[in-house]
């Protein structure tokens, strides 16, 4: 049975091998797969009109009623759409439009994202609670974890 303590050595093995061939995959799809805004940048022409989505960005400056830059991956991407309510380091996800004439994303869908900075306290709130109340209900026996 996996949960068994059986074998332990080799599960742990298998799960640490799975665990980086993850880790590879993903920086794989990062690296080559995902096409991205910086990949329009290198070659507008080829790249006009292309789709870009960017979710969890940070608005990073304002330039004016129909323009402003968000950050994430690349700092300052321009992005030409309303920002009446939008202000510096207000979290959003973007869907738009490469435009090489000027290398600007043209919104086309936005979704801002009003409580993300309560679901990150909330995140570090239940981790503190977690790891405060985890000695209340698990013991260190004979060098084992016991519940």
């Amino acid at each position: 049975m996996f949960w068994s303590d059986d074998h332990r050595s080799q599960k742990i093995g298998g799960l640490l091998i799975g665990l980086l061939a993850l880790g590879a995959y993903h920086a794989w799809v990062s690296m080559e797969v995902v096409f991205g805004y910086q990949d329009c940048a290198a070659a507008p022409e080829a790249s006009d009109g292309v789709t870009l989505i960017f979710p969890l960005w940070e608005v990073t400056r304002i330039d004016g009623p129909r323009r402003y830059a968000a950050s994430k991956v690349h700092k300052d991407v321009p992005i030409e759409g309303d920002t009446a309510m939008l202000s510096v380091g207000t979290t959003i996800s973007i869907q738009g439009r490469f435009r090489a004439s000027d290398r600007t994303v043209v919104e086309e869908r936005r979704e801002i994202h009003w409580l993300r900075a309560w679901k990150e306290r909330l995140g570090v709130a239940g981790f503190a609670a977690v790891a405060a109340l985890a000695p209340l209900f698990f013991r260190v026996r004979g060098g084992r974890i016991i519940g």
